[in-house]
């Protein structure tokens, strides 16, 4: 698939950061959305994971999401305020568990939520509120 100029592989300074940070996570610093390197080069093939393409809707989320707000005002938002922080990624794993739902593929909720209720991200609210919210996510009717 052809991605846009903005989608970048995390290469150079962000090997120098722990894996966890580098190898298995994306990130949306505006306007520019880093994909770990297995995740780039996938989506860059005729046929990319579904899964890959639901990370990429994630992160195309917190871009316009940054955007809209300020790319530096949702930033200091984000570092600074675990309900903003957790807000932003309930709204943006929503659109991704949308994605997944509409191509009929699993999204998991449980890691996911643990993921989000640890220490990477804060611990922002239990793993079972966050568990919750992801259960409910819905299709949006077209």
């Amino acid at each position: 698939m052809k991605l846009a100029q903005n989608i970048k592989p995390k290469t150079g300074i962000w090997k120098l950061l722990p894996k966890i940070f580098s190898k298995n996570t994306a990130h949306a610093l505006y306007p520019n959305i880093y994909l770990p390197e297995k995740i780039y080069l996938n989506l860059l093939s005729k046929n990319p994971n579904v899964n890959w393409i639901g990370v990429l809707k994630h992160e195309q989320t917190h871009i316009t999401r940054q955007r809209q707000l300020g790319p530096m005002k949702w930033n200091l938002k984000y570092i600074f305020s675990k309900k903003f922080r957790l807000d932003e990624e309930i709204i943006a794993n929503t659109i991704q568990i949308q994605y997944c739902q509409k191509h009929k593929i699993k999204f998991d909720i449980e890691r996911k939520a643990r993921f989000l209720a640890s220490w990477v991200y804060g611990w922002p609210d239990s793993y079972q509120n966050i568990k919750s919210k992801f259960e409910s996510v819905k299709m949006p009717s077209t």
